[in-house]
Order: structure tokens, then sequence, then C-alpha cells
């Protein structure tokens, strides 16, 4: 399940029980996370000055994302995530808000050292 305020300034994702499917996860890896991702694009409006279109907002792309901790691979994940834009920047009428999720995998390579597998996916959950 995902969340967000009217401020449009964060975004919560719930994950309960949260389990990967075998067959998507890929040959090797032994660990995932998840991420929550938001993002701002702004409208555009033409300038006939510049004669082109140009963003109608400075807070174009600015974006902000959370991860989960590394989860081994068949284990259920419970966890919220909460994607927040650094403090006093709000989205404004002009701004859309892009929700996005997705899943990376991981090999470990020793005690603590994550190396990325190909094999992940990202998926845009909302616009708001």
């Amino acid at each position: 399940m995902h969340l967000h305020p009217i401020t449009r300034a964060t975004a919560t994702l719930s994950l309960a029980a949260f389990a990967v499917k075998p067959v998507l996860v890929p040959k090797g890896a032994t660990h995932y996370r998840i991420q929550n991702h938001i993002s701002i694009i702004s409208d555009y409006a033409y300038i006939d000055l510049n004669r082109r279109y140009e963003t109608s907002s400075p807070l174009n792309t600015t974006s902000a994302f959370i991860y989960s901790e590394y989860t081994p691979v068949g284990t259920a994940l419970t966890d919220e995530l909460v994607a927040a834009f650094p403090v006093g920047i709000l989205p404004g009428d002009v701004d859309t808000v892009i929700q996005s999720v997705g899943v990376e995998f991981y090999q470990l390579n020793g005690a603590a050292n994550y190396s990325p597998l190909k094999g992940g996916s990202m998926l845009v959950v909302d616009a708001f």
C-alpha cells in the first residue's frame, strides 16, 4: 500500500510480509532491497521571448528515495519506507509528484559486501 499527505512532500510504502516470487529472482541473488522513490515533474509553458517551452517550476526533477534493508531472498519483508523531499521542498500547483517502487537484487560477497545483480525492476505506482 502507498500513501501520501496533502502536502505531497512524502510518500509512504507499507510492506506487510512482502515476498519476491522465486521465478523473478535472478540466478545467484542472495538478497534484495525495495526502493521507494518520488520525483517532481513540472508543467511546461511556452515562453515567446525564448521561443521554447520551459519548466513552470524550479522544483522540476527534484527527487528523493529510500531503500529497505538488505533482505535474504526467500524471506518476507515487513517494513514502512517513507521517501521525503528535503525540509522546505513542497510541490506546487504546477508540479506533479511521481512515486515509483522498485526491487534490486544483490549477491553477498564476504561478511557485508553486496554486489548488485541485473534483473531488478522499477514500476510507477502513483502520480499525484
